[in-house]
Order: structure tokens, then C-alpha cells, then sequence
């Protein structure tokens, strides 16, 4: 485990979670110190991975908030719960619409059959 502060001097940030979640903040303490690391060693692994997942570069994904504006080509990251998939195709209400998502489907199901027959 990488330890704050040795690339550099550490910088000190806070953040706040209710009283609930005590247990929580203890469990990671304890796992810290059983990993021979800290607590902040933990929360900036968790934050490098939500900005490899999450961030611009590495995930261009359309915002949440499309989705209420009845915008129809706000598509959902392929990854998505089906009842994301639904809501999405619920606001398709012109048939022209939906068959350029049905092109573009196509097309992304010739790509992947084609790789699924390369990698075998």
C-alpha cells in the first residue's frame, strides 16, 4: 500500500459523513493498520479508481441529468442496470429515432461478433 505524503508533502483535506456511518470509518482504521498503512492510503486508492471509472478521459459518458431533458440520444453507458436501458428506451417516441439506435446497435453487434470469431 502506497503511504500519503512519500511522492511529495501531503496535503491535508476533511470530509464529513454522518454519525451512522462510524462503524464504517472504524472497519477501514483497523484494516489500514492491519495492511501496515493509513486510512488516507485507502480513501486515495478508492479515488484513483472512481477517476479511472468515472473520469472524462477514460469514460466519456453522457450525464444522468439528459435523461430527464427527453433528449433521445442520450445513451446510456453499455454497462448500465436494465431499468436504465428501459428509461431510455421509453423516451424514444419516433419510429426514425429508434431505428438510427437500431443501425447503430447493428453495427456494434457486427464489430463484437466479428472479434468473438478472431479470439476463439
Amino acid at each position: 500500500m502506497r503511504r500519503v505524503g512519500r511522492e511529495g508533502r501531503a496535503i491535508v483535506k476533511s470530509f464529513s459523513y454522518p454519525k451512522s456511518k462510524d462503524e464504517v470509518i472504524e472497519e477501514v482504521e483497523k484494516i489500514a493498520r492491519k495492511e501496515g498503512g493509513y486510512f488516507s492510503d485507502i480513501v486515495m486508492e478508492l479515488l484513483e479508481d472512481y477517476v479511472k471509472k468515472h473520469g472524462k478521459s477514460q469514460n466519456p459518458q453522457t450525464e444522468i441529468t439528459l435523461f430527464e431533458t427527453g433528449l433521445e440520444f442520450a445513451i446510456p453507458n453499455l454497462y448500465r442496470s436494465k431499468e436504465i436501458w428501459e428509461k431510455f428506451y421509453n423516451l424514444i417516441k419516433k419510429k426514425s429515432d429508434f431505428k438510427e439506435l437500431d443501425n447503430q446497435l447493428n453495427m456494434i453487434l457486427n464489430i463484437h461478433n466479428k472479434k468473438d470469431k478472431e479470439i476463439k
